[in-house]
């Protein structure tokens, strides 16, 4: 009984420290006191400011606790201001970077060698920031400290994946077909139409018409999912949305579409994409294709998959010009369009 008393209790550690681990986050500053082992510790002066950064990637979640910890019998501070600066991007008006934003500032006392900070406000949700801890010089008490430990913790957690909007297949064989077409990532599908079930079977036409088992005709296949796919922040394209549509037309027909097939993309995107002066376009294809493979039987002679994502700027930016591949259709063609608009 003492054993097995013994075994369910270790059991219960290691439970209770797995949930604890996915409760923190992580932190991206490597320093003795944020290597989680209670055997190192950092001394620091009196008039010391620490810069600690920190990660939830690729989650998202609400800040829950800050607790520092300082070594026992030995002099700790009265009271510490601490900051978390949470991470974003936007541009100046005079096009310059703004990635820091104060999201806490407030003074704490320490009690019994230890500060601990508690978050009421489950509005704000952290991918990632930094912890600036600012200790005050006082000269009635010790200039140096000992920190053992400190850590965040978080809760309500959740990936940081977005929808990708209205991804559509076309499929054009040279004489009537029956294709099948799966999807390798399909669990990460959230709609389909028509119902996606393991895989795609119809009898396609050159006219790109599919009919399925009962007759019934589809102008494509419609697909929605999650990804994590995002735009980069160097290179792409920046696009004042009164020229988003001549911009679409140009790059979509380089990169293979045909007009029904860009007017189709247009009609969807355009009218998304007016609510910002300005639009970062990156096409993600290759990511794209790496996030969602596919098989098609038979094998097209042509396979073009164009996966936009576009992030609305408030000021023009500088970017470096995304090449794109250009592509020609040639016998049997595939074609797939879709995505996103990120934060």
């Amino acid at each position: 009984m003492k054993v097995f008393l013994f075994l369910c209790l270790e059991v219960f550690v290691l439970i209770h420290d797995c949930i604890a681990q996915k409760t923190r986050f992580s932190w991206e500053t490597q320093t003795p006191i944020t290597d989680n082992s209670p055997k190192t510790a950092l001394k620091v002066s009196a008039d010391t400011t620490l810069k600690l950064g920190f990660s939830a990637e690729p989650y998202e979640g609400n800040l829950d606790k800050i607790v520092v910890n300082f070594k026992k019998d030995a002099e700790h501070p009265k009271s510490i201001k601490l900051r978390i600066i949470y991470e974003y991007e936007s541009i100046s008006e005079d096009s310059e970077y703004i990635n820091l934003v104060i999201f806490l500032d407030t003074i704490l006392p320490v009690k019994e060698n230890s500060l601990i900070y508690k978050h009421n406000d489950d509005d704000d949700f952290l991918k990632n920031g930094e912890l600036v801890i600012q200790f005050f010089p006082n000269k009635n008490y010790s200039e140096e400290y000992w920190i053992e430990d400190i850590f965040i913790t978080g809760k309500n957690f959740r990936q940081y994946e977005q929808p990708d909007e209205k991804p559509v297949i076309y499929l054009y064989p040279k004489e009537a077909t029956y294709v099948t077409v799966k999807h390798l990532n399909s669990e990460k599908f959230t709609f389909s139409y028509p119902n996606y079930e393991q895989r795609w079977n119809f009898k396609v036409y050159p006219s790109g018409e599919i009919k399925d088992k009962n007759g019934k005709l589809y102008p494509y296949l419609f697909w929605e999912g999650l990804s994590n796919i995002k735009a980069s922040n160097k290179m792409g394209y920046c696009v004042h949305k009164d020229s988003i549509v001549m911009f679409l037309e140009e790059k979509l027909s380089y990169q293979g579409l045909n007009d029904k097939e860009i007017t189709d993309f247009i009609t969807y995107w355009a009218p998304r994409m007016q609510k910002s002066p300005y639009y970062l376009i990156y096409f993600a294809n290759h990511e794209f294709e790496k996030e969602y493979p596919i098989e098609v039987t038979p094998k097209p002679d042509s396979q073009i998959r164009v996966f936009m994502v576009a992030k609305p700027l408030p000021y023009p930016k500088k970017l470096k010009v995304q090449p794109l591949m250009k592509s020609e259709r040639k016998g049997f063609s595939y074609v797939e369009w879709g995505g996103k608009l990120t934060e």
